[in-house]
């Protein structure tokens, strides 16, 4: 599971967890303070038999900025990501870069920032025994990573041992739901949540249009790799998990 929310109601994440049986989390840093929430993750695992795996901060990060001086700042966020996460896991979630705005004139040029940007993090994480995973991203005109061919090429330059995450919601939001299913041998994380195949609105699975019927059967098949329901609400978590154990995949 991972949800965004989880440093507003840290208790009620870990009620969410014991009574769902749930073991694995994962941890999503984005509020501005690391550290802060490593304390946090410290508490709460404490008390729970859980494996965690990690999500590099995302909001106002960008390794594809043309601007050296954001460019160089948003990896070295990602990296003190890699830092603390390597105290608890081997994976760590991340966004590829993206076209902000002046990157729209040059996209070129963000595509080879964005490429040394993660040659750069992905050597980083592995002097730390992290696995660097980078995410498909939704349709919007300033993502870079929407298709299976564009991650593929960014984790062969890495240079690194990288792998990708197939999260179904942002896929089945550019068509490419069926073409990162027929790759499935190649993908180390899937990421599960819903939409109405316009928008990334991370609804519950069964509360949009993704065709579950075709979906899940295939991440079944799996026998490696790991599935992470993403909610925006405990609520939501309990559809979800109930939705995906009526059909079959362990969480």
């Amino acid at each position: 599971m991972s949800y965004t929310g989880w440093k507003r109601e840290p208790e009620k994440l870990a009620e969410f967890i014991d009574c769902t049986g749930l073991k694995h989390w994962e941890v999503v840093f984005d509020s501005g303070n690391m550290n802060r929430e490593v304390e946090m993750v410290e508490v709460i695992v404490s008390s729970l038999d859980l494996d965690l795996t990690f999500h590099a901060p995302f909001s106002d990060i960008n390794p594809a900025s043309l601007d050296p001086a954001m460019r160089e700042k948003s990896i070295e966020i990602i990296k003190r990501a890699v830092e603390l996460s390597s105290r608890f896991s081997d994976v760590l979630v991340i966004h590829p870069g993206h076209l902000k705005p002046w990157g729209f004139y040059f996209p070129d040029k963000a595509w080879e920032l964005n490429v040394k940007a993660f040659r750069d993090i992905g050597g980083f994480a592995e002097d730390h025994g992290i696995r660097v995973c980078v995410e498909n991203m939704p349709d919007m005109r300033h993502t870079m990573c929407k298709t299976y061919e564009e991650l593929e090429g960014l984790i062969h330059a890495c240079e690194a041992e990288c792998g990708i995450v197939f999260d179904v919601g942002h896929a089945n939001t550019t068509g490419y739901v069926k073409k990162f299913l027929s790759k499935l041998d190649f993908i180390s994380h899937i990421h599960v949540h819903d939409n109405d195949g316009k928008k990334d609105l991370h609804r519950p699975p069964g509360e949009g249009c993704v065709e579950w019927d075709e979906v899940l059967p295939e991440l079944k098949k799996m026998d490696h790799g790991l599935c992470v329901m993403e909610i925006k609400s405990f609520k939501d978590g309990f559809k979800a998990l109930e939705f995906l154990r009526n059909h079959g995949l362990r969480l």
